[in-house]
């Protein structure tokens, strides 16, 4: 069994959302960072950390869809947001059946790409 590992890194004003791509890099948000957040990403392979996407809209839960896409819960403007490999971004929705989300905080992908 691997060592456990305590922490990756302080300095942080409020983290969350922790998902990891295919490859076993992790991805995290730091939603105090302004403006608007930002995706950090740590690497399996050299064990560092780097900023990923800024701003983000207060992102916090994450999760990938099948097709390597970040789908995010972006809560500054209660927004779901899909985020392609290149680190291009576009919003998924706003709401639902007229009705705005209320502050979305978690996400999960199903196996046909489906958010919900």
């Amino acid at each position: 069994m691997a060592p456990r590992r305590k922490g990756f890194a302080t300095g942080y004003g409020f983290t969350e959302g922790c998902t990891a791509d295919k490859d076993g890099n992790v991805f995290f948000t730091d939603q105090n960072h302004e403006p608007g957040g930002q995706i950090l990403r740590w690497s399996a392979d050299d064990n560092k950390i780097t900023v990923w996407m800024e701003p983000t809209g207060r992102a916090n839960g994450e999760r990938f869809a099948p097709n390597g896409d970040l789908i995010t819960c972006s809560d500054e403007h209660s927004q779901l947001w899909r985020h392609h490999p290149r680190q291009e971004g576009d919003r998924l929705g706003q709401g639902l059946q007229g009705k705005l989300l209320n502050g979305p905080n978690d996400v999960w992908v199903l196996p046909t790409a489906e958010c919900i």
